[in-house]
């Protein structure tokens, strides 16, 4: 893909990672902190179109629990 192997994977490669692999899809993830508890993210979107296809969110009382 003419990129360093110590390169990010961003949302924008993993996009192209998943159209050069013909998938359907690419999930991205995230977590935060909100003072002593975790907000927790995950999101699909089309490798084609970049179009949503869901996402669900989910807080964590505990670093311990964010797993």
């Amino acid at each position: 893909m003419g990129r360093s192997s110590g390169q990010p994977v961003t949302r924008e490669v993993a996009r192209e990672i998943c159209q050069r692999i013909q998938s359907k899809a690419v999930l991205a993830g995230s977590i935060a902190t909100l003072g002593s508890h975790y907000a927790i993210g995950l999101k699909a979107e089309n490798c084609q179109t970049g179009d949503s296809l869901g996402s669900a969110e989910a807080e964590a009382d505990s670093r311990e629990k964010v797993l």
